[in-house]
């Protein structure tokens, strides 16, 4: 597959800027495996999760021997499910994480941006544009996996924006992935529906199927993808019965678009969780008379 790019690194796919941009151009997609394992700040970040997972765990008395994130994913579900969202919460809208904004602004990527939004771009990333999400097995996680659709309606901000998607944890048969249809970002903005729990889908998804190729990604540990935020995709739902698969996904957009500017480049918001000081510091809060 001619989008697809293995062994680079970021320091060596520099020198491939031009190759790799042309592809993304034509399929609206490139895979770059391995792309990220041996960068310091990947290893930071990995490190980091690993750090939350075991100061979580250590609430409830437990030491885990597991050394994969996924892995202590897995154990914290059975004991805190909902103590997940602390650590997803930190990667999310937007990413916290030093290590991980580095890596989202390293040069490579930067290099990438510019050369495929051109010189008059204008850089920048939607309110919700990270995500660090945790891809869970079992019945009550199925709403996290979307029907066909597109990045951009979640997003809003400019319909030009690529979507960079990276894993965190080790992989394994049947955790699930992407589908994707490549070029199918040539259409242009889609017509959509909103399903009632939030998630958005092409309203005519046989205008995909019928029409293009399907293909399949799966992100293992450092694998790293680029697509356009209007590439048709579909989850692809973790199977298995005890493991679990990190993802970090972040986007970039141009606001160098008509639409956007007619929209004042606003993005889509979602609330979050959070904490203000008086909940925090309830001895050292002083009400105003």
């Amino acid at each position: 597959m001619q989008w697809i790019f293995p062994e680079l690194t970021p320091q060596t796919a520099v020198l491939k800027l031009n190759e790799i941009a042309t592809a993304y151009r034509k399929y609206g997609i490139v895979i770059l495996p391995g792309f990220f394992n041996k960068e310091p700040d990947f290893e930071c970040y990995v490190e980091t999760i690993r750090y939350l997972f075991v100061k979580l765990l250590s609430r409830y008395n437990i030491q885990s021997k597991e050394k994969d994130i996924g892995d202590l994913l897995m154990e914290l579900q059975k004991v805190a499910p909902l103590d997940g969202k602390i650590i997803t919460d930190l990667g999310t809208q937007h990413n916290k994480f030093i290590a991980a904004n580095r890596l989202k602004y390293s040069n490579f990527i930067v290099c990438f941006l510019r050369q495929i939004f051109g010189k008059a771009a204008i850089l920048a990333t939607p309110q919700s544009g990270d995500t660090l999400h945790f891809f869970l097995p079992g019945k009550k996680f199925k709403k996290y996996n979307l029907p066909i659709h597109q990045d951009y309606p979640y997003l809003m901000q400019s319909r030009q924006q690529v979507t960079l998607h990276f894993g965190l944890s080790m992989f394994y048969d049947d955790v699930g992935g992407i589908y994707y249809w490549p070029q199918t970002n040539r259409l242009g903005v889609l017509p959509s529906k909103k399903k009632k729990n939030g998630s958005y889908k092409i309203a005519d998804p046989s205008i995909i199927t019928k029409r293009y190729k399907r293909y399949e990604l799966f992100l293992k540990q450092g694998d790293v993808s680029f697509f356009d935020s209007l590439l048709c995709h579909q989850s692809i739902p973790n199977r298995t019965k005890n493991r679990a698969r990190i993802n970090q996904i972040m986007r970039f957009s141009n606001l160098n678009d008509e639409l956007a500017a007619d929209n004042n480049w606003y993005s889509s918001v979602y609330e979050r969780r959070g904490i203000l000081f008086e909940q925090a510091h309830k001895d050292l809060f002083v009400q105003e008379e």
